[in-house]
């Protein structure tokens, strides 16, 4: 670990990814994906919406609950706004909420993902 509590690049589970990649990747794949033909690009959007959806709720279910777990003390009405107590986490704890914060934010953007992608093959309809 480094002095501000980074892990050091060897020491992660899987190698570092420049941002800038990721951002790319993403963009072409959401180009690809709205420039879908109608019927196709519906499809797939629904699926990706629900698919996207399941993961997400599950994750966010299980988010709140490790969290809940995990905080020394917990505020009255915490859950409405869980992300201002993630500082409060000691790092074990972190190490355990982290994860499902993750999987349900990708969730969240596979579903607008598929959202736009319903959206743009309907509109070519």
């Amino acid at each position: 670990m480094t002095r501000r509590g980074v892990p050091e690049p060897s020491s992660r589970a899987w190698p570092a990814v420049p941002v800038e990649v990721v951002i790319v990747m993403g963009a072409v794949v959401f180009v690809v994906l709205v420039s879908l033909p109608g019927v196709l690009g519906l499809q797939v959007g629904a699926a990706l919406v629900a698919f996207s959806l399941t993961i997400g709720v599950f994750a966010g279910i299980g988010y709140h609950v490790v969290l809940g777990r995990a905080l020394p003390h917990r505020p009255a009405r915490w859950w409405w706004n869980p992300t201002a107590h993630h500082g409060a986490l000691a790092p074990e704890g972190r190490r355990r909420v982290m994860p499902w914060f993750v999987v349900g934010a990708a969730g969240f953007g596979g579903s607008m993902l598929g959202c736009a992608t319903f959206l743009s093959a309907a509109l070519r309809l």
